[in-house]
């Protein structure tokens, strides 16, 4: 949200290619998801948003889960890389 605020308009282009990429996967928020995000809010305490993007990507089992949050690395139900800023 920040980038956006700011109008950081070379980082947002540098997203763009990311999400264009065959290898992305847009899932729906299905009963699934709503259960597990439910179950990981409870356990772990996250945000919604953040246990509704972890269920997503545990339902659809992803390889791997990229954030910039440290705090989201403690699922274990799906493998979390945590990218640092540059």
């Amino acid at each position: 949200m920040r980038r956006i605020r700011d109008k950081d308009q070379k980082l947002l282009a540098d997203y763009d290619p990311f999400f264009a990429a065959s290898r992305l996967e847009i899932v729906e928020i299905s009963a699934e998801v709503v259960e597990r995000a439910t179950a990981l809010r409870a356990g772990y305490g996250f945000k919604t948003p953040d246990a509704i993007h972890l269920a997503s990507a545990i339902e659809a089992k992803a390889g791997i889960f990229l954030t910039g949050d440290g705090a989201l690395a403690r699922c274990t139900e799906v493998a979390v890389e945590v990218l640092e800023n540059s």
